[in-house]
């Protein structure tokens, strides 16, 4: 149940917003501003470290370009030197560059033939992989740092030597180190760091950290550089937890990436809390005073409302009467408004005083109504209880005089002591004709009387709609024949169970191929069909006779109706069967219609909800008389 508030409750309630609203704008603005200088600092953050690693960026590709020309230079002069002096020279080609620490000569099978330390000679580098790398290339390449003697980390330039060989000069990572020493980024505590392709450092301003070749791949700006990605980003630091703004360059020629880090500006700045106490101060300080006031305000205008209230309840504890109402005049509070409420709930109450009578004169009258409806009600019930057991009683007492005229008509077609003649037979034979009718109009009047109070049963299963309509038809077609009508049937593959109650459908076919069977003329085609619309099997069966009339088709559903046309009054019938049909098919939550043109045949089509297990496969299938 919902809460009720007091007047003066909500009258504070409605204030409040009013001394509360100005102090929350104050609060968003002032962080709105607070958010503004944050953007701005960052920009500028982002902007400074994106100049530092662009320049970085430019130094180092100075150095590797320079490092390859002299690596170049060495290519070119090989094949004019003396074999005898071959190493000797790139000895002193590598004692007078501080690029290299060796320069190696090797053959197309990647064996060292000539080297700045004759010591390296006979060492076989095919199972290295930047070896590998240029063999599958023939171009230039350059390897990540590779440990050596000293735990020295080197980088292996590979250049292509005619005719099929290379040279291999091992450059000092100490010359990329330098590019990275800067006093005035160490002071603002800014970082720049370059990293292989596996996320391990190659040249950082932390000597340790460089030296140690630390892992920096789970820095999410190492990892959008990696990605071949290039940008700035504000990330939070795994180590210390604090936000740090980052630029990250790719060098997609060397696999490297260049990374630059700041402390990010909300690290920088200080919160605005500290500026704002004061003001804090004087806001609360007002809220109070505010709070008193309209407390003050809510208990003047409530008082008034509270006196009108308690009239109002002791008036509700007595009988109404004409006049009572006056006590609700001159309310205290001296408020004009309320003067006006008091006089208007006068009025209306000395209108409700004279409205009691006249309804308690109409609620004894419409007391009795329902007490003469339940009676009604009672009396309806009771006649379908009688009309239920009346007809359970003459489904009992009609067939068994039927049953028994056809079974002693039988008994005379049958007896040979003495034989009767042809003309008795005949008459005998007519007979039983008759009950038969009697007994199948007996069945549709039964049937259609159950639907209509209720006692219908279907018993639904899954049921073949091929075997059924195939049983169907053979029983059909030997009537058809007589008549010299073809009947087909159709249907796709596959077709899914129905779930009937499979005499009720047995039911529906039959009524309907009896139909199409007696007004169809001799030499007629009648078509039998099935297939699948959604989560429904629709029937149809389509004939070439004489067709239905608009009043036809409009009435063609009612019980007992029969058309008033010569070619339908000499065929018997009852009127019930397709009323009948149209109730079970209702009852099978399906549904029928009829197309119909007049002369030309008529297709009757009815739907059924089809079984959720799988598609039946179709039997072996006539294809009609």
């Amino acid at each position: 149940m919902r809460r009720k508030r007091s007047l003066k409750t909500l009258l504070l309630m409605a204030f409040l917003p009013v001394v509360v609203l100005p102090i929350l704008l104050v609060a968003l603005a002032t962080q709105w501003q607070y958010e503004t200088e944050i953007r701005t600092v960052e920009h500028n953050i982002e902007q400074d470290l994106l100049v530092t690693a662009t320049a970085r960026e430019k130094i180092l590709t100075t150095l590797i370009a320079n490092a390859l020309d002299q690596a170049e230079i060495i290519a070119a002069a090989w094949p004019s030197m003396v074999s005898a002096e071959r190493n000797r020279a790139l000895g002193d080609f590598t004692y007078r560059s501080d690029a290299f620490r060796q320069v190696w000569v090797v053959s197309p099978q990647g064996r060292v033939t000539a080297s700045s330390a004759p010591a390296d000679v006979g060492l076989d580098l095919a199972q290295r992989p930047y070896w590998q790398e240029y063999r599958r290339t023939g171009m230039t390449v350059i390897s990540d740092p590779e440990p050596e003697s000293g735990g020295r980390y080197v980088v292996r330039m590979v250049l292509p030597l005619a005719p099929g060989g290379a040279i291999v000069a091992t450059y000092r990572l100490s010359q990329l180190q330098h590019a990275f020493r800067d006093p005035e980024t160490v002071q603002l505590d800014r970082v720049a760091f370059l990293v292989d392709r596996n996320g391990r450092t190659i040249a950082h301003p932390d000597e340790r950290i460089q030296a140690d070749r630390q892992d920096l791949s789970g820095l999410p700006p190492v990892k959008l550089a990696q990605e071949g990605r290039s940008g700035t980003m504000v990330f939070r630091d795994p180590e210390t937890g604090q936000e740090r703004s980052a630029v990250y360059l790719p060098m997609e020629k060397l696999g490297w990436s260049l990374i630059a880090i700041q402390p990010a500006a909300s690290t920088m700045l200080v919160s605005p809390s500290v500026a704002n106490r004061q003001t804090l101060l004087i806001m609360t300080i007002g809220l109070m005073l505010a709070v008193w006031m309209t407390a003050v305000l809510s208990l003047r205008l409530a008082r008034p409302v509270e006196e009108f209230s308690q009239k109002l309840r002791r008036l509700t504890t007595e009988p109404i009467r004409p006049g009572q109402a006056d006590i609700l005049i001159n309310v205290a509070g001296g408020v004009e408004e309320y003067d006006h409420v008091a006089r208007s709930a006068k009025v209306l109450y000395d209108a409700l005083a004279e409205n009691i009578v006249q309804l308690e004169a109409r609620s004894n009258e419409l007391t009795l109504t329902n007490q003469q409806r339940e009676a009604t009600v009672e009396a309806l019930k009771r006649l379908d209880r009688l009309r239920a057991d009346f007809l359970d009683a003459l489904s009992h007492d009609l067939r068994i005089p039927v049953t028994s005229i056809i079974g002693y008509a039988e008994l005379l077609q049958d007896a040979q002591d003495p034989p009767l003649g042809s003309a008795e037979l005949g008459y005998v034979q007519q007979i039983i004709e008759a009950c038969n009718r009697m007994q199948a109009m007996l069945e549709e009047l039964l049937d259609y009387a159950r639907m209509e109070v209720g006692r219908i049963k279907l018993r639904l299963e899954p049921v073949d709609p091929y075997a059924l309509i195939e049983e169907t038809l053979a029983f059909f077609r030997p009537l058809a024949a007589q008549k010299h009508l073809t009947i087909t049937a159709e249907w796709p593959d596959n077709l899914p169970e129905v779930v009937v109650d499979p005499d009720r459908l047995r039911q529906i076919l039959n009524n309907l191929l009896s139909n199409a069977i007696k007004y169809t003329p001799p030499g007629g085609s009648i078509t039998v069909r099935a297939s699948v619309h959604e989560a429904c099997v629709v029937f149809e069966v389509q004939d070439t006779g004489i067709g239905l009339s608009d009043e036809d088709k409009q009435h063609l559903f009612e019980k007992f109706y029969r058309s008033a046309r010569r070619e339908v009054q000499q065929e018997k019938g009852s009127g019930l069967g397709l009323a009948l049909i149209k109730g079970v098919i209702e009852a099978h939550d399906g549904h029928i219609e009829v197309a119909s043109e007049l002369g030309k045949g008529s297709t009757f089509r009815f739907s059924l909800p089809a079984s959720q297990r799988s598609a039946v496969p179709p039997p072996m299938r006539e294809s009609g008389v």
